[in-house]
């Protein structure tokens, strides 16, 4: 399912699929079929610029997988005359000219201020204004960037030198041959990059680009609380408590509280701020109605680019994670216009995942969290087979994966410590509000808030993800990493005989 968020008077993509629809064959939709549903002066802009769009993400939203996958597109993409350039891209030209022009710098705000007839009143541009779309670095007002009122329709943003520089090579490999772009980075996401990620910059693109090209952007929806669970790990891999970096000790001047593993409900507690006013008078009502915020310290929701993107007028599509088809095919049938050549492609490449198939990938963030926080605890007990002259953290964190995978121990069997349910039902309610904000046809059917609620639970109460493990009782009484290992089989052991029994 995919999502066109309404915005006038730009144009507005038409392709669409219905909910829950098995598609057979990639339906096209001709430059002249878009032209006879749209005014003709916006019909004939359609079809005499082509298509850049810009994928955004957030990360851990199926972005590796699309871009990797477009990368081996080459071929079939020029079948449907468009060029991958986005990250992962091995069209190296085609990539470092797209790249390029993105920047966001001195000679991009010195190109905006040119075509709105404005002076540069103060240093260099440096991007990061407020969400108002004011940067302090120029005279013009929201109304002169909104409604364009003040734009020289006889002036170009080639007119100036360092942004003529800037698209030679682009103009060379796209718009003199009328081809469209793909392009895609998660890093427009990212919480940190101020620089990039605010209102005025996004008016800027669509200021300097809507001449020669049909920008649009492409976000993606994943339900909050699994995309939450699924973000940990990238806070994992940051406090290098998980991975090849992982370590057992840092420099003695560091003293290091980051080599341990975040927990994962208070990885919730730092984005799900509401909680903490959750309490013993709100037991009654358990759900918080007022949220601030559907984003991380480390990335901004699609709550948060898809407003500042309709502010900006500029249209933007939302992309679901959860459709049925594969992520890939959503992104080519169903988000990129007249590709019917690449989305058979996917289709033909892609094998349809079933409904729960993101919950492996949680299944492997959570247990490598957990085994990676025993094998410290472990080792800070000085617990004999846990050798930390000879074996990394992550050789370590991987035996330990491994055992557990053999003797079918799941993350569920260890002593757990875990939220109350209380909490959960509040995480639960705010992930159902950020589904039915961003996309309301979907929530409302039947593959919407009722499977919500039902994965939500499995994930909390069956695979309990949210609970962290609790070494203490884990490791008291042992004094080596075996007695570890075996009082886990045997627990294992004695589980399944009471199931059976």
């Amino acid at each position: 399912m995919v999502r066109t968020v309404p915005m006038m008077p730009m144009p507005i993509m038409i392709m669409m699929t219905k909910i829950g629809s098995k598609r057979k064959q990639p339906q096209m939709i001709t430059a002249a079929a878009a032209a006879a549903v749209l005014s003709p002066t916006l019909s004939s802009s359609l079809v005499d610029k082509p298509n850049l769009v810009m994928h955004i993400g957030p990360s851990k939203t199926g972005t590796s997988t699309i871009q990797k996958s477009s990368r081996t597109f080459t071929n079939i993409l020029a079948k449907d005359a468009y060029i991958y350039a986005g990250k992962f891209g091995v069209i190296k030209p085609a990539k470092k000219a797209t790249n390029k022009i993105l920047k966001v710098d001195d000679c991009f705000f010195e190109t905006e201020a040119y075509l709105l007839n404005r002076t540069r009143t103060a240093g260099k541009g440096s991007g990061s204004g407020s969400g108002s779309g004011s940067s302090g670095n120029s005279t013009d007002t929201d109304d002169g960037h909104r409604n364009n009122s003040n734009k020289n329709n006889n002036k170009k943003a080639t007119d100036v030198p360092c942004w003529k520089k800037r698209v030679a090579r682009l103009n060379t490999l796209y718009l003199e041959n009328n081809t469209n772009v793909i392009w895609s980075d998660e890093a427009y996401s990212f919480a940190g990059n101020t620089k990039v990620h605010t209102q005025h910059v996004y008016e800027i693109f669509r200021t300097i680009f809507q001449d020669d090209w049909n920008l649009s952007f492409v976000v993606t929806y994943r339900r909050y609380a699994e995309w939450l669970l699924s973000a940990l790990k990238q806070s994992h891999h940051r406090v290098r408590c998980v991975g090849e970096k992982s370590a057992w000790h840092t420099k003695e001047r560091d003293k290091p509280s980051n080599n341990k593993c975040q927990t994962p409900y208070k990885f919730v507690l730092q984005s799900f701020k509401e909680l903490k006013f959750i309490g013993k008078k709100q037991e009654k009502d358990k759900k918080v109605q007022n949220y601030k915020s559907f984003s991380t310290n480390i990335y901004k929701n699609i709550d948060v680019t898809t407003s500042m993107l309709q502010s900006a007028n500029i249209p933007v599509k939302i992309l679901n994670f959860h459709d049925e088809q594969h992520i890939t095919s959503s992104f080519y049938c169903d988000i990129i216009p007249n590709a019917p050549h690449t989305c058979q492609h996917t289709i033909d490449a892609t094998k349809r995942p079933g409904k729960n198939s993101s919950s492996a990938e949680n299944v492997r963030v959570v247990m490598s969290a957990s085994c990676s926080t025993i094998v410290f605890a472990a080792a800070q007990e000085g617990m004999s087979g846990m050798d930390t002259a000879t074996q990394t953290r992550h050789e370590a964190t991987l035996a330990c994966m491994d055992f557990m995978s053999t003797n079918n121990i799941t993350h569920a069997d260890l002593p757990l410590i875990c939220p109350r349910r209380l909490s959960l039902e509040a995480l639960l309610e705010k992930s159902l509000a950020f589904e039915k904000k961003m996309v309301p046809d979907f929530f409302a059917s039947e593959r919407g808030e009722v499977e919500h609620r039902e994965l939500f639970w499995t994930m909390a109460e069956e695979r309990r993800e949210l609970c962290h493990v609790n070494t203490k009782e884990l490791l008291e009484g042992k004094i080596s990493w075996e007695e570890v290992l075996k009082s886990l089989k045997e627990k294992k052991r004695s589980s399944l005989a009471s199931l059976s029994s």
